[in-house]
């Protein structure tokens, strides 16, 4: 009878000890279990605050700082988009205006009509005014005078609108014309003025292009500062003359493109000059002759 208690106490506290150290181990694992999935949630979200905070803080490509934004392509770098300088009305400018790369040649009848006639539209207010122009294969140069800053760019802006628009009209497609904005340089002395005057006029020899007399794609034939030399009126009277007529003999053929019978044919001309340096300060360096080639501005 003992012998058989005895065996029953051993079996009793052997099942309560193995149940017992189960119990204890499955509370100790669960514990450790959600010790470690604490550790590992805690850390995680440590770490997400720290790629936050490194991300918050990092400095990548673009934003306000120096040398930021994309750089110029291509062969020219193009006119840096920055506020421009204030402008005195007693100070003429010279401009300069480049075409998209694979458009046709301005140095063309029908081109010369189109931009003159946007010219002439452009300068019919005193406060902005274009005074001298030379047409270039691909570019344009222009003396400008204007009242003052604001009159300045909304006065270029209208003549190269017009410009493009006529220009996409002519050649019959859509899309920008210009390449990017117009350069300028204000003319401050007598000598500046004339420099600008004979690279505007005479431009086309600085490209090797070679004329007899003032460009005709320019406003150099109604130019009235060239040095006097014999016979030199008359010849630029009939120029004068050959143009204008080929110019109406264009406009009938373009006339149904812009606008029919009631639009104003173009006509080449050299406004008047307001400011003292471009009507009188300019000569005081020498006239012009027709023989001299520019020299960059």
């Amino acid at each position: 009878m003992n012998t058989t208690n005895k065996t029953t106490n051993k079996t009793t506290n052997k099942t309560a000890n193995k149940t017992a150290n189960k119990t204890a181990n499955k509370t100790a694992n669960t514990a450790a279990d959600k010790t470690a999935n604490t550790t590992a949630n805690t850390a995680k979200k440590t770490s997400k605050r720290s790629v936050r905070q490194e991300a918050f803080a990092f400095r990548g490509r673009g934003g306000a700082r120096k040398g930021a934004g994309r750089k110029p392509k291509g062969a020219r770098a193009g006119i840096p988009h920055r506020s421009r300088a204030e402008h005195a009305a007693s100070h003429p400018v010279q401009t300069t205006t480049r075409l998209r790369s694979g458009l046709p040649s301005l140095r063309h009848a029908r081109e010369l009509a189109v931009v003159r006639r946007a010219i002439q539209a452009a300068s019919g207010r005193p406060e902005f005014r274009v005074m001298h122009h030379s047409i270039q294969s691909n570019h344009l140069h222009l003396i400008v005078e204007a009242a003052d800053r604001r009159t300045l760019s909304k006065g270029m802006s209208a003549l190269l609108v017009r410009i493009a628009r006529g220009l996409n009209r002519l050649w019959q497609r859509a899309g920008s014309i210009f390449a990017d904005r117009f350069h300028e340089r204000s003319l401050r002395t007598p000598t500046e003025v004339r420099n600008s005057l004979v690279y505007v006029l005479q431009n086309a020899r600085k490209h090797g292009i070679s004329v007899s007399g003032p460009d005709a794609y320019s406003s150099g034939p109604w130019f009235d500062g060239w040095r006097e030399m014999p016979g030199l009126r008359e010849a630029l009277e009939r120029q004068r003359v050959q143009i204008e007529a080929r110019l109406a003999e264009i406009w009938e053929r373009l006339r149904s493109r812009f606008g029919g019978r009631g639009s104003p044919r173009p006509r080449a001309f050299v406004a008047e000059p307001t400011t003292w340096l471009l009507s009188i300060g300019w000569k005081r360096k020498g006239w012009l002759g027709l023989e001299e080639r520019p020299v960059s501005t």
